[in-house]
């Protein structure tokens, strides 16, 4: 009788363990939502907004960096297409965008109340980590951006079975 309910006490820490590895993995592109993609309507051009916006949304404080980059919502779906055959793969899982987009840095202070003090937006080539979640490649990191296009001759980005 102890060795049956050791052994469900086995599969079931053994499911939980998985369970929460993969629902971790399935929050990575909502976390690069939160963090990447501007979810508000607002001035982007006004610190003020800008403030109100990272503290709303919980990106103002001391864990996280002076210099934040920000891409816009209405072009979510050609984020996610970096990893879906409109990205040049740089190495390992990251993936260079095709297109330029219009990329907001802003800079903060690492204090509170939330103050911005500099804005910029910028048209860049984003470099992200794409990541397979429920079956679907997706970013899941902002690297970086940059003004140099990827290398045309360079691997696609899509949908990987070994990443």
């Amino acid at each position: 009788m102890r060795s049956a309910l050791l052994l469900v006490l086995l599969v079931t820490l053994m499911f939980t363990d998985g369970w929460d590895h993969k629902s971790q993995k399935n929050n990575a592109y909502d976390d690069f939502k939160r963090k990447h993609i501007i979810s508000d309507d607002f001035d982007t051009g006004c610190r003020v907004g800008w403030a109100e916006y990272l503290t709303k949304k919980k990106l103002c404080g001391t864990d996280r960096p002076e210099l934040q980059s920000f891409l816009s919502k209405n072009k979510e779906d050609s984020i996610k297409n970096i990893c879906n055959g409109e990205g040049i793969r740089d190495r390992d899982n990251l993936c260079t965008s095709n297109k330029t987009f219009t990329v907001y840095t802003v800079t903060k202070k690492q204090q509170q109340p939330c103050e911005v003090v500099t804005i910029d937006a910028i048209e860049r080539y984003v470099v992200v980590a794409c990541d397979v979640i429920v079956n679907q490649c997706l970013p899941v990191h902002y690297q970086t951006q940059t003004n140099t296009p990827p290398n045309q001759n360079g691997q696609i980005c899509k949908p990987p079975t070994y990443w």
